[in-house]
């Protein structure tokens, strides 16, 4: 058994060549880790604004806006393969690139579905087109 558990392979250039591994190669420039600590601390503090300021009487709702985006993220993820295939094969983008430009725009359509899905779920359409005078 040992044996076997050995005989596996340990990279994915042994399961693939790297040629077929082109547009699959994750990578992300190199960030200050003073930048990346700023960044997470003010995601936290906003996080906690956020829950004193009216996230708290909507725990369900923001709840169930959250676990619908992040199922529907992770189900319509793979559409990332073809983008980053068209970018890097037929734009000439460097995989690099088309990864950062990929995931980029993947985070900004998945936060743009929780804050509409959650806009829905709290705005009727009285209130969406009722506008004082």
């Amino acid at each position: 058994m040992p044996e076997q558990l050995l005989d596996q392979p340990q990279t994915l250039e042994q399961i693939q060549p790297p040629e077929a591994n082109l547009v699959y190669e994750y990578f992300w420039p190199e960030v200050n880790s003073t930048v990346v600590w700023i960044a997470l601390f003010v995601g936290i503090v906003l996080y906690i604004i956020g829950y004193f300021a009216g996230g708290r009487l909507s725990k369900g709702k923001i709840f169930v806006c959250i676990i619908l985006t992040s199922i529907l993220g992770f189900l319509a993820h793979p559409i990332i393969n073809p983008i980053m295939r068209f970018l890097v094969l037929d734009l000439s983008f460097s995989p690099h690139s088309a990864y950062i430009l990929t995931s980029t725009g993947w985070m900004i359509f998945i936060v743009g579905v929780a804050v509409m899905m959650y806009e829905t779920f709290t705005t009727t359409a009285a209130e969406a087109h009722s506008h004082p005078d």
